[in-house]
């Protein structure tokens, strides 16, 4: 997911860099790290609202260290591992420049990664005989990921067009749905599964339409004060 997340960074398959939160929290979902349930929360009036329940998940345990500081920024902000929207909004807010920089540091991260793999050329260069900075090329095999990446995003797109398709299994749909957040085509790819397999959703980890919109709607308000705070 990292990996495909800077190559569409970079290649430009992605329009927002920060579709990526929601895709992890998808995968915490479908990991069964997480849950999301109807909590009665409030001190005076309550209600029901839909919550995020982390409390039953040990970060130590994720093995992505990136992956284990996201998951200490939600529990954070949801105070007793029952996180709701508006508490992750709020808390956005107040620390828009840890979520942000989370998102930098990553694609900082896979980058050094594929030039360890030697998928991406670094070449040192020195501009007015003084300032050195590194320049950096994408092999063949790394710009074919990219290409792929984007038939991916055009197959989920025009997937309802595609007469000869096939009936997939749950564990790919999952897999679907968590690429679809990273290239920003989420509620359009669930809109269109629900309609052509509406058991699928209620087979697979997510459980229902209702728990993907509220994951694509939390981490998108959220994303949006913290963007609002540092402007």
């Amino acid at each position: 997911i990292f990996r495909a997340y800077y190559i569409g960074h970079q290649y430009g398959v992605l329009k927002n860099k920060t579709d990526l939160l929601g895709a992890i929290i998808l995968k915490w979902l479908r990991e069964g790290l997480i849950k999301i349930e109807q909590k009665e929360t409030g001190v005076i009036f309550k209600k029901e609202n839909t919550v995020v329940v982390l409390n039953e998940t040990d970060p130590e345990k994720l093995i992505d260290e990136k992956e284990k500081e996201l998951f200490k920024m939600l529990y954070e902000a949801s105070k007793d591992g029952y996180l709701e929207n508006r508490e992750f909004e709020s808390w956005c807010s107040r620390s828009y420049s840890t979520i942000l920089s989370w998102f930098d540091d990553i694609i900082e991260r896979e980058r050094k990664k594929l030039v360890e793999k030697g998928l991406i050329n670094v070449e040192e260069k020195v501009s007015l005989k003084i300032f050195k900075h590194n320049t950096y090329t994408a092999t063949s095999d790394l710009k074919q990921e990219a290409i792929e990446l984007a038939g991916l995003k055009r197959y989920l797109e025009e997937y309802t067009l595609i007469k000869e398709r096939q009936a997939i299994e749950v564990t790919l749909f999952e897999e679907y749905l968590i690429y679809a957040q990273i290239i920003e085509k989420k509620k359009k790819v669930a809109k269109e599964f629900k309609d052509l397999y509406p058991e699928m959703i209620e087979q697979s980890s997510y459980n229902s339409y209702d728990n993907i919109i509220f994951i694509h709607t939390c981490s998108n308000n959220g994303i949006r004060q913290a963007k609002s705070a540092k402007s």
